[in-house]
């Protein structure tokens, strides 16, 4: 791997993990004093309301659960937006590309047989021309 793109990957990964990390600290911190007292979350059916879940051991579980939400999201997505955008699109070009290139190769002998025709046709007017008799002054 060169390593101007090594650096960037690094750069990425680092970037990601710290948004993860960012995500995950404030779920962990703040989301539990932001949220009025009496709120319920609800997974899988099982309802937790929330002094009961800050203080219970399913609260760590759900911080990985948003961290790994977080990490799909700020990683996976933009890798999915690249195969579904950006990947067809450059197999459309690549595509073109090959089409106009053996339409090129297909016709290549009809512009060999265009150039000798005019080539013959310019030498027959210019023979004409010649031969033609000088007009008196």
């Amino acid at each position: 791997m060169k390593p101007g793109l090594r650096i960037v990957a690094w750069t990425v990964f680092v970037a990601t993990l710290l948004i993860a990390l960012v995500i995950g600290a404030f779920v962990a911190w703040v989301f539990s004093e932001v949220a009025p007292p009496g709120s319920t979350i609800t997974i899988d059916d099982d309802r937790f309301v929330m002094p009961a879940f800050t203080h219970a051991g399913h609260y760590a579980l759900a911080v990985l659960g948003v961290w790994v939400a977080a990490l799909v999201i700020v990683a996976v997505m933009p890798v999915v937006i690249m195969l579904g955008l950006v990947l067809p699109a450059l197999l459309g070009a690549l595509g073109t590309v090959l089409v106009v290139g053996v339409v090129a190769l297909l016709l290549w002998p009809v512009y060999g047989f265009a150039k000798r025709l005019w080539k013959r046709s310019r030498a027959r007017s210019a023979e004409r021309a010649s031969d033609a008799p000088a007009t008196p002054q």
